[in-house]
């Protein structure tokens, strides 16, 4: 299956979820082709739409970006209610496909502004962007946590990393109206995206959707903590040193498959509020 082919059968696979609702997103997804932004991968996997593609690793194995799943990523963008002539931010570039999904939505007379902290991921999100043929996108290499003061206010405001607090800037550099689009980490296994509105001084859920995204990077960094295990990322938040061995080990053993009863509704919630 060539690029077009497989790109038409995910946005098809989006619509029949639910992840697009709107002919804007759809176009969008349909004209963006995901797989030049994620050049190191087969193109069959690319457009899958419940795969996240980690893209860069630190020294200890654990992924720092990847390219999220086009699934989560057609919810949030849906969430954001993108218009021609907006002025969106987003937080965390990655490799440039969800600001080039932006820059199509919001139009020639709009604009996108992206900040990314690590400017060697920002440098090849750049490059991403002029071989999709993207403009419109102003990449800043900073510290997203202060959000972008010289391009306030923004009609939308989208977080594409996970966080356990909202920044400030992220509020104040929002219009009245404007819609904050984030993953918001509660606990460990317990993150979801949260679609804000700003109604004067509040902010004002419309939506929340289950989620799992790599978290902030930088001095406002949340809580969580990530190790690599075996070929996992493990959250390892509150464990000891001695848990985190036992479950090396644990995932380093041969696993074997058992049948196993039917989940009951609403499984993941009450496991994780439980924890």
């Amino acid at each position: 299956m060539n690029a077009t082919a497989a790109r038409k059968e995910m946005v098809r696979a989006l619509v029949a979820r639910n992840a697009i609702t709107s002919s804007s997103v759809e176009h969008a997804f349909l004209e963006v082709p995901r797989h030049v932004f994620v050049p190191n991968v087969p193109t069959a996997k690319a457009y899958v739409p419940d795969v996240a593609i980690p893209t860069h690793f630190g020294s200890d194995g654990v992924s720092i970006s990847s390219s999220s799943a086009p699934a989560i990523m057609a919810r949030m963008l849906e969430g954001l209610g993108c218009r021609a002539g907006d002025r969106m931010l987003e937080v965390g570039t990655g490799t440039g496909y969800n600001a080039a999904l932006l820059s199509h939505l919001v139009g020639p007379d709009g604009s996108v502004s992206s900040i990314e902290i690590d400017e060697v991921i920002a440098r090849e999100a750049e490059a991403h962007l002029r071989a999709a043929g993207v403009s419109g996108v102003r990449t800043v290499v900073g510290d997203g946590w202060q959000g972008d003061p010289l391009g306030a206010p923004f009609d939308g405001i989208v977080v594409t990393a996970g966080v356990s607090d909202l920044s400030p800037a992220w509020v104040t550099q929002l219009r009245e109206g404007g819609r904050l689009v984030l993953p918001l980490w509660l606990g460990p296994g317990f993150e979801v995206a949260i679609n804000f509105e700003r109604r004067g001084d509040t902010l004002s859920s419309l939506a929340i959707e289950w989620c799992g995204f790599m978290g902030l990077r930088g001095a406002n960094a949340g809580p969580e903590r990530w190790v690599a295990v075996g070929r996992w990322d493990a959250n390892v938040v509150g464990s000891t040193a001695d848990q985190v061995d036992r479950l090396s080990a644990l995932l380093a053993g041969q696993g074997r498959a058992e049948h196993a009863p039917a989940l009951p509704k609403s499984w993941f919630a009450q496991l994780a509020i439980r924890e």
